[in-house]
């Protein structure tokens, strides 16, 4: 079983006792992290895939470290002005192991339900489609619509 998890805004592939670096989880070294963001389940031919995220499914992963990047330099110059400023920047982030994949289904999850029709008015429209601008049958004054 694999799953894609989504943390520090990107997304992992992960799979039973895989080894990830992620960006920096707010966690103490050796504990172990839930990660509920998970954006599809994999086993086998079987593939789940959520909308926006699977419901009930949930990633389990022990911070191994907590280190940082390589310090990648930022150096800004204006030509012919003397102008030069050089910053430094190392991204903190997370080794994490163990990394194990499980699923709890619950009764009515992910399931694809159209709700349209409970909230459609007395003439059937769904109040999520706006008039965008179709006139219809009125019409406008003056010579526009002259004739």
């Amino acid at each position: 079983m694999y799953a894609l998890v989504r943390t520090g805004g990107k997304q992992y592939r992960v799979a039973k006792d895989d080894t990830i670096l992620v960006e920096r989880i707010a966690a103490d070294e050796g504990a172990e992290v839930i990660l509920d963001d998970v954006v599809m389940l994999g086993d086998g031919d079987k593939v789940t895939i959520g909308t926006p995220r699977v419901e009930g499914a949930a990633v389990s992963a022990t911070v191994v470290s907590q280190t940082r990047g390589p310090k990648i330099i930022i150096f800004r110059r204006k030509r012919r002005k003397n102008h030069r400023r050089t910053q430094g920047h190392r991204q903190d982030r997370s080794t994490a192991i163990g990394v194990d994949a499980t699923e709890h289904r619950q009764q009515g999850t992910n399931h694809e339900v159209d709700h349209r029709a409970d909230h459609a008015d007395a003439h059937g429209r769904d109040p999520g489609q706006q008039n965008r601008g179709h006139m219809g049958d009125e019409r406008l004054p003056g010579p526009i619509n002259a004739g």
